[in-house]
């Protein structure tokens, strides 16, 4: 009976000791490691600062996990490798920034007019047995005319959801005047992503001027409005925006849309059957695009304007779930997308400031909106954080 009893128990001590150790693996985080990043120079510059050296010190590296959006920054060394530490295995974006100097440019070049490197690998994954990259930085335009801040989210209830008060603010990310007479801002329409040609578009507007009328200032904001009214006397938690530069004012016989007239109308290219310009609250992108002649663009079979990718300055995607795979604007443009927030929070994306020269503040823009783009707990257009 003793021994029935005694194997009993050893039976139930060893399956207790079993799920101990199930327990404690389940429980046990996943191993880290860290990353190298191996940086250097396409562009020709740190070779003849360094004797032929293509290593590139003092880069800016960013880590930026597409499965949680953490991202992990580094500097790189005199050598030109940056180590990030603590990663985890999945998918990465690297994205990588470098100013040269005038400086330095004036030392390779004999031009001290300072300059950005970038480069940018997407969709790395990293393992424990995967932990090293190499990636080339070459000259980037720094983005003339950009969207800095894209209100599409809407105002949360109660009393009701509500969405008339988007609006767009373009930046000029130049220390040159600049004017946005005759530029285009148009909707990127579904199911033409592999069209390395054009954007399709549904909706299309266009700024008036015949050319310097409407300039915008170094560091200097175009708002343009849905509506350019006071919403907040239509929802307690909008906004106002009678001080809007533009709005859309879609004219129409019944009456819907309401214009301030005080407040400079876009031209109307194309619209849909909506009442007015309507982006999405969860998931849309739009471009800015300059072409020589506007009504000389084509159609395509469903009766989509076609706007030459050639054409494009600026553009950015947002997607509600951050599923890379509902993307729509051909990634030549937006290599990614920006978003994951829910509809109807009154959240909104502005770029991120990458420097400041002089009273001037700099954007990001690696045409990678996962990156470029941080979320604000509210619009705040003409301002920066």
């Amino acid at each position: 009976m003793f021994k029935k009893y005694y194997n009993l128990i050893i039976i139930i001590i060893s399956f207790l000791i079993i799920f101990s150790l199930l327990s404690c693996s389940e429980d046990e985080p996943a191993p880290s490691f860290d990353v190298k990043i191996s940086v250097i120079d396409s562009s020709g510059i740190f070779s003849k600062i360094q004797n032929g050296n293509t290593g590139v010190p003092k880069a800016k590296v960013i880590l930026k996990s597409l499965e949680t959006g953490r991202e992990f920054i580094a500097y790189t060394d005199s050598s030109g490798i940056a180590k990030l530490l603590d990663i985890q295995s999945g998918s990465y974006d690297i994205l990588i920034e470098r100013i040269v100097s005038p400086e330095e440019m004036y030392k390779a070049t004999g031009n001290n007019t300072e300059s950005l490197l970038t480069g940018q690998l997407t969709k790395i994954f990293f393992n424990p047995a995967n932990t090293i990259k190499t990636i080339g930085v070459n000259f980037s335009k720094i983005g003339t005319l950009i969207f800095s801040e894209i209100y599409y989210n809407g105002a949360p209830a109660p009393p009701t959801s509500y969405f008339h008060d988007q609006y767009t603010e373009i930046y000029n990310n130049t220390d040159s005047v600049l004017y946005v007479d005759g530029i285009i801002l148009a909707n990127v329409y579904k199911d033409y992503i592999t069209d390395n040609q054009y954007i399709h578009s549904s909706i299309v507007w266009q700024f008036p001027g015949s050319g310097k009328e409407y300039p915008i200032y170094p560091g200097g904001f175009i708002i343009v409005a849905q509506d350019a009214i006071d919403h907040r006397l239509s929802h307690p938690k909008s906004i106002d925006l009678r001080s809007a530069d533009f709005e859309y004012y879609n004219e129409r016989t019944d009456g819907k849309d309401l214009d301030n007239p005080d407040v400079k109308n876009m031209i109307r290219i194309k619209m849909n059957t909506q009442f007015d310009w309507n982006y999405g609250v969860g998931s849309d992108a739009i471009i800015m695009a300059k072409v020589p002649d506007v009504n000389a663009l084509q159609y395509d079979s469903q009766g989509n304007l076609l706007i030459p990718i050639s054409s494009v300055i600026d553009g950015v995607e947002w997607i509600a779930d951050l599923n890379m795979s509902k993307k729509k604007l051909h990634p030549s443009i937006d290599v990614s997308a920006t978003g994951g927030i829910p509809m109807y929070s009154g959240k909104s994306i502005e770029r991120k400031i990458i420097r400041i020269v002089g009273n001037r503040a700099v954007l990001s823009d690696m045409n990678n909106s996962l990156v470029d783009f941080d979320t604000l707990s509210a619009p705040t257009y003409r301002k920066l954080h």
